[in-house]
């Protein structure tokens, strides 16, 4: 039961992973909107991501 579980609690977390990437993906395209700074944005955005995804 114990290897199910563990089984289960890793799916999810990959789904929800994927999820914050894509949500991650949507942010950058609106960030285009910034120009110069855009790439500063989206680094913070993949950092805040890296660690939502680290303690999730």
């Amino acid at each position: 039961m114990k290897i199910d579980y563990d089984g289960y609690i890793s799916s999810i977390d990959s789904v929800e992973d994927e999820i914050n990437w894509e949500i991650n993906a949507l942010k950058e395209k609106q960030n285009e909107k910034y120009g110069a700074l855009s790439k500063l944005v989206n680094a913070w955005d993949d950092l805040c991501t890296k660690i939502r995804n680290f303690f999730n």
